[in-house]
């Protein structure tokens, strides 16, 4: 194989992980964004439960059911702003060049073509580690949409029934 199929492979391998980086990055900021919503609405919401008598049949059930169902997804945000493992773009030349490599008696054009190869596996196991993480973190976020969707919409019925 040419070196520059071995070149082309690894700018498509280090372009899926920036893809991947930048989709965490979107998780992580969106994360960030309805974590300061949720906090001081929830806050609304206890306060207004702790205080407030009920004149809407079931307003209390649902003020409760708000409480907990945002206290979970308050949870769930802050594990998603949370620092986690994560693998990033580059190597350190520690790992690069280790003594099997330096040690082997190839031609440079090889000994270069083993490199990019090493690194190349090396940048799809890291592919394969971020997507996997990415989509837990999706599910995870899209677990605190629903529940924002279903409280929107007890509230909304309730309002409609009385």
């Amino acid at each position: 194989i040419s070196d520059e199929i071995y070149r082309f492979v690894f700018q498509q391998a280090e372009t899926d992980l920036k893809v991947s980086q930048e989709l965490h990055d979107k998780v992580t900021a969106r994360s960030f964004t309805l974590l300061s919503i949720m906090i001081p609405v929830l806050t609304l919401i206890i306060g207004f439960m702790l205080k407030a008598e009920y004149n809407i049949q079931y307003l209390g059930l649902a003020l409760k059911g708000s409480a907990a169902s945002g206290i979970i997804s308050l949870f769930i945000l802050m594990y998603l702003v949370m620092p986690r493992s994560w693998m990033t773009i580059g190597e350190s030349p520690k790992v690069i060049f280790t003594h099997q490599i330096i040690e082997q008696d190839l031609p440079k054009e090889e000994l270069f073509k083993a490199l990019l190869l090493g690194e190349i596996e090396n940048l799809q196991y890291r592919i394969d580690f971020n997507n996997c993480q990415n989509k837990t973190r999706l599910i995870y976020l899209n677990i605190v949409f629903y529940i924002i969707g279903i409280n929107i919409a007890a509230y909304c019925s309730l309002m409609l029934l009385n």
